[in-house]
């Protein structure tokens, strides 16, 4: 028979649990999030996994069930901050929350959403299956599609997995950023602990009781371990130091679902990267992924740079889209009498509309034009770039000079 939690906190949510795992056992997995500094790769140990009741003090659903993970630092061994101060990582600890229960998203970008207690089951089981390796089947390995029952079977494996740290915005609820821990996919099957980098031999743990493995199963176990086919103990692991772990602390506000650069509007990354707010800091990914979308489109580091182009400029060289190479000259065709000089602005342009990509026009349908100052010449390829001198900072960048009106 399947491996049997001693207590069950999900109760009446047995069933659904259930289902969750039927409708969500092969959904594509996402990487998420501690007391950990910013800008760390590693790899941890899983030291505890389970489900149990959140405090009355915790900030999501308090006294409702929650399922938690506590993963202990494997390797790096010690790392060195902005400070230069080196400190030891092995064997601290780091966890997670997913609240079992009807929340709603309290800060980030995804304030007010509702989630459905079915949602955060479905979470937690995806954070079970990163632990347990992306490419195995957790559930048939297991033998047991109850999730408390995969909880403790996961919890005697300890599988080791990877995890990254990033360090979060400053915002008026967290003015000293935070870090927010990403709980990555299981290492390879080879994986072998590194030996303590400080010389320190560390002493064996005792072996803790073991719980049965599934009768008959012969399915690999996380990281190359294979669980016997009788209810005989597993192999005996290295253990790790400080395996052993505390009671909880009170839980940090769940991050949300993580917010989606490459899908969201240009008028919501300007606003995000130059906050209306005077005390709240930019978003420095907003501003990375309108610099990478101005590159796919051709524009340089160096046009971006200027002191003069605006995060607005940016947004609006994206939404007009590639420009278009100038038709080459037939050939029966007679040279342009004339090229623009650099500095020249006796000339006007109609720019494209930012919303429409056409052509702009004025209240009256009739062409908008503004006057420009020419900032470049490209003789070879008859472009040029050019300033608005009518509101005094856009910029448009590789114009045919054929476009500008002569007075």
């Amino acid at each position: 028979m399947a491996m049997q939690a001693s207590k069950s906190v999900l109760g009446a949510l047995k069933d659904l649990a259930r289902k969750v795992v039927e409708d969500h056992k092969d959904d594509p997995i996402e990487v998420r999030g501690g007391d950990l500094p910013p800008g760390i790769e590693g790899v941890a140990q899983l030291g505890d996994i389970g489900f149990d009741i959140a405090p009355k003090d915790s900030k999501t659903a308090p006294g409702k069930p929650r399922f938690f993970a506590v993963g202990v630092v494997v390797e790096p061994e010690f790392h060195t901050g902005e400070n230069g101060v080196e400190i030891k990582l092995q064997g601290r600890q780091f966890r997670q929350y997913i609240p079992i229960a009807d929340t709603t998203v309290k800060s980030g970008k995804n304030t007010g959403q509702k989630i459905s207690v079915g949602d955060n089951l479905g979470k937690s089981l995806i954070e079970m299956r990163k632990l347990y390796g992306l490419d195995r089947d957790l559930v048939t390995d297991s033998g047991t599609d109850d999730q408390e029952d995969i909880a403790a079977w996961l919890k005697e494996a300890a599988p080791y997995f990877r995890f990254a740290t990033r360090a979060g915005g400053v915002t008026k609820e967290y003015p000293n950023p935070r870090t927010f821990v990403e709980w990555m996919g299981g290492v390879e099957d080879d994986y072998v602990p590194p030996e303590s980098q400080s010389g320190k031999v560390e002493e064996e743990a005792p072996a803790a009781t073991p719980a049965p493995a599934p009768r008959g199963s012969t399915a690999p176990k996380p990281n190359g371990a294979k669980p016997p086919a009788t209810q005989a103990a597993p192999p005996t692991r290295k253990p790790v130091p400080a395996a052993k772990v505390p009671e909880p602390e009170p839980d940090p506000e769940p991050e949300g679902e993580a917010f989606d650069y490459a899908t969201a509007e240009l008028e919501q990354l300007v606003a995000m990267v130059v906050p209306e707010e005077p005390d709240v800091q930019g978003d420095d990914e907003a501003g990375v992924e309108l610099r990478r979308r101005a590159s796919e489109l051709g524009f340089t580091d160096e046009q971006m740079d200027e002191s003069s182009v605006t995060w607005q400029d940016i947004a609006d060289w994206v939404a007009a889209g590639p420009q278009e190479e100038p038709e080459p000259d037939g050939g029966g065709g007679e040279a342009a009498a004339w090229e623009p000089v650099k500095g020249e602005n006796q000339y006007t342009y109609q720019p494209m509309d930012a919303k429409t990509r056409k052509p702009a026009v004025n209240a009256k349908k009739k062409p908008l034009l503004v006057s420009v100052e020419v900032l470049k010449v490209d003789k070879a390829k008859e472009l040029v770039d050019l300033k608005n001198l009518t509101d005094g900072k856009s910029v448009y960048r590789g114009i045919p000079w054929g476009e500008l009106v002569q007075p």
